[in-house]
């Protein structure tokens, strides 16, 4: 009997829907361990219970706006007691924690929470501003700040003076912000300090730019006595050029790194060990040092130092960004980073456990996705309980302006990005895996030589690129190039010279031939007006001839399950014939009479869907169709003859610059399989109702209002944004790129997947007949077959219900009757069940 039950509640589970709100940010696309921050790390302290002070050059982190500083629980999570306002309103360089837990920082803001603060502030332990602490004027630069046991605080930096006294780039500050007249003098340095570190004895380690104090010759280091004259005690000889950091050792050794060669005349790449006095420590055994810049210290306890900067070796050893070294100068070796970070660590702080956190711009650290901070273990390994996944990697670096899906779920990206992908070089196309992250055994080499304006696939899994290119990883290929499935060149495509101008799009026939069209007027010298077909093989197919071909470009070309051809762009004949922007061909390229538009389209048609019922979806920069009934600018569809379809009742579209360019059109479409429509482009508003670039319309064209994309798409580079592309997947998905770095406020690589509201969930193959929920339907206790751990329960609107459970069983008795879905894993591996609460 219990039997029989479990077979016909499995056969009942085979198909299931789970429903998310419609135009929710896919979460599980191009993921990173923590959003993290949207720019620069700079510093990091951590307070004496443990939370953490970030700051630097960043607006937002972990998706929540934090304007340059914020502060962390302990495992990154945001410490929301944290109240910064409006926070600064520009870089803040560096911070001091002082005892009583108030924060003083220092960089490159005027304001802080609305508040005039000219490049100094302190911040009370909540976060708000300390009115108290009153610098007046301030200064005007910003590099270093250290705060004495008695309260009074050192800054330095490029300045001549604070609250209008003469102070040339370091002074002292009393601890109400008011300037201690006591120290030092109106001479002081000839140029920058950089950062300053407290002695033990109340004396002051600088570096920076500077060759004399007070008159006196120092180069780039000094120490100073505690009332702010020249400790001539500390002689460092010709010191060094570009030193960019210093740290003290216990015993008083000094730590000094940058981009130097030599110190005092004696060779010490990049990094040196100092005795107390300044002179060099002979003991020290460094070899040949980093191979690029140290940007920070740390001096553990043990003697042992971590170094962090801009390198990739140590002494001929690989170690890139981040190394530890023996107290003798040696590799450390119990530390290893692995690839380390993609991009430089400016901030580094050893937590009171023991732990590495470090900061900077990177975005990646051993391959794994960090958005710009991470804590590693004492060993280097990335410690993965710090910061909750959910964020994003940094994707492109410029524009992805065409995609296509491959069979397998991958999908081929082209753009103008010339350097990185998740902060891994890739020029202009690349792979991503179907989680949105860089697919490397995809290799192109140097990629192409310019633009790629076109991409397809084919049915046997090659790639089919067109654009302004001459070549491809070095080989000649002009327009036009056939790619293996591994991303090289098929050189069995013989495209002989290619054609001599771009080519903007491309289609592929089911027999295999291909359909390109451009701006060209000649395939391998034969004359081809902007519109030719090639043979599978890439040769010319003479069959296929134009004659004159268009007046103009085409941008679209759609292929018809008859074999008929949808050409679209701004031409308004066709070999010789009127045709306004759009029409369609027999398979030989003659003009298929029987479409008919009937009335005339001004400008262009740039994009071209068909819909399963053969109706045509068209967008472009026109103005409207002459005639009656024409729509509004920009969006129509057309009967499966040509004629407009007056039952699309397209609505008004506004532009992102209605005076200067009105008739922007939705530079990118696609088809649900609902059959609504997904549209993108600049677009400010739809029928009235305001939308950031992205929308859905219901079948008639109508706005979709149940498709919320919050604020849209954005760009914070201070450009203008706009969807370019959009692609549905097959399970329903929405995959969109193009010009942006924001998705309803969140931070994203110009590319981003985003949810339709339905997505079909299958159960892996192994669970169809071994894991079942009995009873099902039920009233109250619901059991499993097999044991599971993260169990999550979601009705049909896709919102968590809390419901009490252990690994075997759950309570479902608080539940409305209705449908829901249960998650969990069972040995790593997903389950996903349909409830029934009767």
């Amino acid at each position: 009997m219990k039997g029989t039950l479990l077979i016909k509640i499995f056969l009942f589970l085979v198909t299931r829907m789970i429903y998310a709100q419609s135009g929710e940010i896919d979460k599980t696309f191009n993921p990173v361990i923590g959003a993290g921050a949207d720019a620069t790390v700079k510093c990091i302290i951590e307070q004496t219970d443990g939370k953490i002070i970030i700051a630097g050059e960043f607006i937002s982190y972990d998706y929540k706006s934090k304007n340059r500083i914020a502060r962390l629980n302990a495992d990154g999570t945001t410490d929301n007691s944290f109240n910064v306002g409006t926070g600064a309103n520009a870089t803040i360089n560096t911070a001091a924690l002082q005892a009583d837990g108030k924060i003083v920082i220092i960089g490159g803001f005027t304001s802080y929470n609305g508040i005039a603060k000219n490049r100094i502030a302190r911040i009370n332990a909540d976060g708000t501003l300390d009115t108290t602490f009153e610098p007046g004027s301030g200064f005007n630069s910003y590099n270093s700040i250290a705060v004495q046991t008695d309260g009074k605080i050192l800054i330095g930096g490029y300045f001549t003076s604070y609250n209008g006294v003469a102070r040339k780039h370091i002074a002292r500050l009393n601890s109400d912000g008011t300037l201690d007249t006591s120290f030092g003098s109106a001479v002081g340095l000839d140029s920058t300090v950089k950062e300053i570190v407290l002695q033990p004895d109340g004396k002051i380690l600088i570096i920076g730019d500077f060759l004399t104090f007070d008159g006196t010759s120092r180069k780039n280091i000094a120490r100073l006595n505690a009332d702010g004259t020249l400790d001539i005690t500390f002689n460092s000889g010709n010191g060094a050029n570009g030193i960019e950091t210093i740290a003290l050792q216990t015993d008083g050794k000094i730590l000094i790194g940058g981009y130097f060669s030599t110190y005092n005349f004696t060779s010490s790449s990049c990094f040196a060990r100092l005795n107390s006095d300044g002179t060099l420590d002979s003991t020290f055994n460094l070899g040949t040092g980093f191979d690029g810049s140290v940007r920070k210290i740390i001096s553990q306890s043990n003697g042992k130092m971590i170094i962090a900067g801009s390198f990739t070796s140590y002494n001929g050893t690989a170690k890139n960004s981040l190394a530890r070294l023996n107290s003798d100068g040696t590799l450390d070796t119990t530390l290893d980073s692995g690839t380390g970070a993609n991009e430089s660590i400016h901030a580094m702080t050893i937590k009171t456990d023991g732990k590495i956190l470090t900061g900077g711009n990177f975005t990646s650290f051993n391959t794994t996705l960090i958005g710009r901070l991470t804590q590693l273990n004492t060993d280097g390994t990335i410690d993965t309980t710090f910061l909750n996944p959910g964020g994003f990697g940094s994707g492109s670096n410029q524009s992805i302006s065409r995609m296509a899906l491959q069979q397998d779920g991958k999908i081929l990206i082209t753009g103008e990005f010339l350097s990185s992908y998740n902060g891994i070089a890739t020029k202009r196309l690349a792979r991503l895996n179907a989680d949105g992250t860089l697919d490397t055994a995809f290799n192109t080499g140097t990629g192409p030589s310019s633009s790629v304006y076109a991409i397809t696939t084919q049915p046997d899994g090659k790639i089919l690129i067109g654009g302004r290119f001459g070549n491809y990883n070095g080989v000649s290929r002009n327009g036009i190039a056939r790619l293996n499935s591994d991303g090289t060149v098929d050189t069995t495509f013989n495209i002989g010279t290619g054609v001599n101008n771009s080519i903007y799009s491309i289609a592929v026939q089911t027999d295999g031939k291909i359909l390109i069209s451009g701006l060209f007027t000649s395939f391998n010298g034969t004359t081809r007006n902007r519109f030719a077909r090639l043979n599978a093989d890439g040769t010319l197919d003479t069959s296929f001839d134009p004659e004159a071909g268009p007046d103009s470009v085409i941008y679209s070309i759609v292929t018809q399950t008859d074999g008929k051809i949808i050409i679209a762009g701004t031409f308004k004949n066709y070999k010789g014939t009127p045709k306004q922007c759009i029409t369609r061909l027999n398979s030989d390229g003659t003009i298929d009479t029987s479409f008919n538009l009937g009335i005339e389209i001004e400008w262009n048609v740039d994009v071209v869907k068909i819909q399963p019922d053969g109706k045509l979806l068209i967008s472009g920069t026109f103005i409207g169709f002459t005639g009656a009934n024409s729509p509004p600018p920009g969006l129509a569809r057309l009967n499966a003859d040509g004629s407009l379809d007056p039952s699309f009742v397209a609505q008004q579209l506004l532009f992102v610059n209605p005076g200067t360019n009105p008739y922007t059109n939705p530079s990118s479409m696609a088809i649900q399989s609902d059959g609504k429509i997904i549209i993108g482009g600049t677009i400010t508003s739809y029928g009235g109702t305001p939308i950031l670039n992205i929308a859905r319309l219901n079948t008639d064209g109508t706005h979709d209002t149940t498709f919320v994309a919050g604020t849209g798409i954005a760009n914070n580079q201070g450009i203008s944004s706009s969807v370019d592309n959009i692609i549905m997947l097959p399970d329903g998905k929405i995959l969109i790129s193009g010009v942006f770095t924001l998705y309803n406020g969140i931070t994203v690589g110009r590319v981003a997947r985003i949810l339709s509201g339905t997505t079909t969930l299958d159960v892996p193959e192994s669970y169809k007949s071994s894991f079942v929920i009995y009873p099902n339907p039920a009233s109250s206790k619901i059991n499993f077959s097999q044991e599971l751990t993260e169990i999550a329960v979601y009705d049909m609107m896709g919102k968590k219900k809390n419901i009490p459970h252990t690994s075997d069983s759950a309570d479902i008795s608080a539940l409305p009757n209705g449908i829901y879905i249960l998650k969990g894993l069972e040995n790593n591996k997903t389950i996903v069940q349909k409830i029934i609460k009767k």
